[in-house]
């Protein structure tokens, strides 16, 4: 486990995925209420744990969640299902590969992260009712100082 505040590594997924995801219209870094475009995409921490492991260190197991949402109503349900398949396996594998060590790791903060579930619900987003492809990164972990 490596130092970085959770919100350094939801920064790190984050520029990762707006980099290697070019369909993906709209990439605010922070969840924002006016999108106007879509596939629009959100990167935050949904849950975790917090241990404190020594005196001066705590570390964390959470969870991220990546969502790309596709609007319902300008495509219908089947082509908004459709144009998510392509980001069921492309954003696992712009993950994955951001952190294999021959690459270099780049991520500018060192985590670490287990598996990568999907699903694909129905949602809404600014008043618009969409199709969202909901990755949720499981067990990163995370050590920073008690301060």
């Amino acid at each position: 486990m490596a130092t970085a505040t959770l919100d350094e590594v939801r920064s790190d997924i984050w520029n990762v995925l707006k980099t290697g995801l070019t369909t993906v219209l709209v990439k605010p870094e922070h969840p924002t209420e006016q999108l106007g475009k879509f596939p629009a995409m959100v990167v935050y921490v949904s849950s975790g744990e917090w241990e404190n492991d020594t005196p001066e260190g705590k570390k964390v197991l959470a969870q991220v969640v990546v969502e790309i949402h596709v609007s319902r109503p300008a495509l219908g349900l089947h082509r908004a299902i459709d144009q998510l398949q392509e980001y069921l396996e492309s954003v696992p594998n712009l993950l994955f590969y951001a952190r294999k060590a021959t690459t270099g790791n780049i991520f500018t903060k060192n985590f670490t992260f287990g598996t990568i579930a999907f699903e694909i619900l129905a949602s809404s987003w600014a008043g618009t009712d969409t199709t969202m492809a909901r990755f949720t990164i499981n067990d990163v972990k995370v050590r920073n100082a008690v301060t």
